[in-house]
């Protein structure tokens, strides 16, 4: 087995996650707690509010903190150790985390201003995001092209072959959704706050750039991949891989490629949701996928794991 741990991104939260866990598991109910402490409020609390839920500043070190500490329950049990760690966007902190690069408390605590300032950069700039279903990339491209005099728009999600966000400013984008709908394409707008992985965002990389560069981040246990480079995260390159992040597109989809290539055949995906084992099954043949954000899930993924090592 080949193993490697995809960690969730924003936009995979429902009310009420992580309570399960929080109720019944001492250590996911201790970094919930830590991590609240951190943040300045109470994060299992905020999870029955789906206004919090909608919020960016809220809601990324939600994720995080949920993520992170599902991962130390599978830590404690005896599974093969990962060959790789992948995440979403925000998920990428989740993965460094769990991979050692920086301690838990500071990198929510970096999640925490990253989130404020990319809810602040969407206020200040009205941006909006589509994902478009398609196996043609580049006429998407050439599409949002043609819309230039209403705004910025471009590719912003690379998330499967046939797959991709768009985001940008709402002009445009509305604008090139039409143009897609048109040329038979099928589009779905989507529920977040500003137009992330785009100069729209630019407020926030530049705010959070001097917490980025002070942080020292240690090499990664883990081999964890970068959505923006599609290489490895480094104690070197770190700090300013999750600068430019924050402004450029991800590229998901490439990234399972590359898990691919290293033979990883098993994936589990750590934090609310199963969307990113969706995407894998997609980009990826014959892999054995599970995801874990509940006492019910992580009972059968380990199990399942330990079963497949021990036959």
């Amino acid at each position: 087995m080949k193993l490697a741990y995809l960690f969730s991104g924003q936009g995979a939260q429902y009310v009420n996650m992580g309570q399960d866990l929080y109720d019944n598991a001492a250590t996911y109910r201790q970094l919930i707690d830590t991590a609240s402490e951190v943040c300045g409020f109470d994060i299992q609390a905020k999870t029955h509010e789906p206004a919090a839920l909608d919020n960016t500043a809220l809601l990324q070190p939600m994720i995080v903190a949920m993520s992170y500490s599902i991962h130390a329950l599978l830590k404690a049990q005896d599974l093969p150790t990962p060959v790789a760690h992948l995440g979403l966007s925000l998920g990428e902190y989740s993965a460094l985390m769990a991979a050692g690069a920086v301690d838990f408390e500071t990198g929510i605590d970096l999640v925490t201003k990253r989130g404020a300032l990319m809810q602040t950069a969407s206020a200040q700039t009205k941006g909006k995001m589509v994902a478009v279903m398609t196996k043609d990339q580049q006429q998407v491209q050439e599409i949002c092209s043609t819309v230039t005099d209403r705004g910025y728009v471009q590719i912003a999600n690379e998330n499967t072959s046939k797959q991709v966000v768009i985001g940008g400013e709402i002009p445009a984008v509305e604008r090139a959704q039409q143009l897609l709908d048109a040329a038979g394409f099928k589009t779905i707008p989507l529920k977040v706050a500003g137009a992330f992985h785009t100069p729209l965002m630019t407020y926030a990389a530049a705010n959070l750039a001097a917490d980025l560069r002070q942080t020292v981040f240690e090499e990664p246990a883990v081999m964890t991949l970068s959505n923006t480079t599609v290489t490895p995260f480094t104690h070197v390159n770190t700090a300013e891989t999750l600068i430019d992040q924050i402004t450029n597109p991800t590229h998901f989809s490439k990234c399972l490629q590359k898990l691919g290539d290293l033979g990883v055949d098993t994936l589990v995906e750590v934090g609310p949701g199963h969307t990113l084992t969706g995407f894998a099954r997609k980009t990826l043949k014959g892999l054995k996928t599970y995801h874990v954000e509940d006492r019910a899930t992580l009972l059968t993924t380990v199990q399942a794991l330990q079963e497949e090592v021990s036959s």
